[in-house]
């Protein structure tokens, strides 16, 4: 583009194979494309894939107590106010912790931050097995706090792997399955521990048991999934999938508390975020 003088530039228009003129604006398009190396890559399929499974391992943690919330009670000897709080503070932490969180996100890289998904994800199910015996509820808690730490990087990274990974038509494709990998999760969340743990609370025994079992399959996972991303997942390709992602990475020029604002600015973000 840079090589097109303004006025071949402004006078310029083209005609396509059924005989219609394109816009100067489309040429500026063609120009750039010509100008910017961009290639869509198959890996792309395994990152999402990836993601949406650690997404939906992070997911399945948030209703485990609550989805057998009368075995809990009994085996801990706890009112329900502290069962639910084993969920709420998945919301408490993302209220607290969402702003600063979303900072540190932006120094780290993708991969760094799907890194720290995985991580606590980990310390999540392996405090689990502390949580095996009826004076152990202080644990319960400590394992969802771990858990809703990952749940605030979980959700911070759809939107930043499909533009780094996906060209602009399958931009939302990528954004949906990324999150469906956490509506997943807490669907199966309220099916798998219920289906494992026994639910007589006159068996106190075999009610640990079963929670062991469930810490063995969760850590068993999320350990596997940890390797994977180590391992395997990459930051950015080598070249960008589309011409707003290459532009995106010359003009990254504003800082958070920026965007941020902005935002809160735009009314159509304000109406989006009051229907959602």
């Amino acid at each position: 583009m840079k090589n097109l003088s303004p006025d071949i530039m402004d006078g310029i228009s083209v005609l396509t194979s059924n005989g219609n003129c394109m816009s100067s604006q489309s040429v500026t398009d063609i120009v750039l494309q010509k100008d910017v190396n961009i290639k869509v890559y198959k890996r792309r399929l395994w990152m999402l894939c990836l993601f949406s499974f650690l997404s939906m391992m992070s997911a399945m943690l948030f209703p485990q107590y609550v989805a057998m919330a009368n075995v809990t009670m009994c085996f801990y000897d706890v009112s329900m106010e502290a069962v639910n709080w084993s969920g709420m503070i998945y919301m408490l932490v993302y209220a607290v912790f969402a702003f600063p969180i979303s900072s540190v996100v932006n120094y780290l890289d993708l991969r760094w931050t799907v890194i720290c998904t995985a991580f606590w994800n980990v310390l999540a199910t392996a405090m689990q097995f502390a949580t095996l015996t009826p004076n152990s509820f202080v644990y319960v808690m400590v394992s969802s706090f771990f858990g809703s730490l990952s749940n605030l990087f979980v959700l911070a990274v759809p939107p930043v792997l499909a533009a780094k990974w996906f060209p602009s038509q399958e931009l939302s494709r990528a954004c949906a399955i990324g999150v469906f990998g956490n509506q997943l999760g807490v669907a199966l969340g309220f099916v798998l521990s219920p289906s494992i743990v026994s639910s007589e609370c006159s068996q106190k025994d075999q009610i640990s048991i079963g929670k062991r079992n469930v810490a063995y399959i969760l850590t068993a996972v999320n350990v596997m999934v940890f390797a994977l991303v180590t391992f395997t997942f990459q930051n950015t390709p080598k070249l960008p999938p589309s011409l707003s992602e290459s532009q995106r990475k010359k003009d990254n020029d504003q800082s958070h508390i920026q965007v941020v604002l902005s935002m809160l600015k735009n009314p159509n973000f304000i109406l989006i975020n009051i229907m959602y």
